[in-house]
């Protein structure tokens, strides 16, 4: 051997380079394809502060969940989690001002669409206090699925006694 690589080592090293791209390309399409199946939903919380007349109102919690995947998915529960297991709902109409409206569940959102809930702090902070937690603690905002899919946003931190004050 005079130094120079012979082509059937060279055409060795092309076929594995090629080989090791195509398993890549195959694992990145598999998980494409995977994620299109899958449910995906987005959970936020933020708070809403109604304006009646020249006054603000009381302060509410604002759930939504978007669908962010290809698929319809129903949604069947949207609410807070107070500890793994332990949700606050709010059944409550009355006293929530103009432009606060729920979507009634269960609803089939497709991609893009979104459902929202609207909780009063002072509910919140009252269920809190009934349930036994009277200092600051981790509220998570929670959607449920039709399939049974849990879907969680991020966590707030919550003083119950101060949410009964606003």
């Amino acid at each position: 051997m005079d130094g120079r690589l012979e082509f059937s080592t060279v055409k060795d090293v092309v076929l594995f380079v090629l080989a090791i791209y195509a398993a890549a390309l195959s694992t990145w399409n598999l998980v494409q394809a995977l994620r299109k199946d899958r449910r995906l939903v987005r959970v936020t919380a933020g708070t809403k502060v109604p304006v009646i007349g020249s006054e603000l109102g009381s302060s509410w919690a604002h759930l939504q969940a978007i669908n962010i995947g290809q698929r319809a998915v129903t949604i069947s529960v949207l609410s807070f989690e107070v500890a793994p297991g332990k949700r606050i709902f709010n059944f409550r109409d009355d006293g929530r001002p103009d432009g606060m409206v729920d979507t009634p569940l269960p609803s089939t959102i497709s991609d893009g669409q979104s459902v929202q809930a609207h909780f009063s702090y002072k509910d919140i902070g009252q269920a809190m206090i009934s349930s036994g937690l009277r200092t600051p603690s981790r509220l998570v905002p929670v959607c449920e699925d039709s399939a049974g899919g849990i879907h969680r946003g991020e966590a707030w931190e919550v003083d119950p006694i101060e949410f009964l004050s606003m």
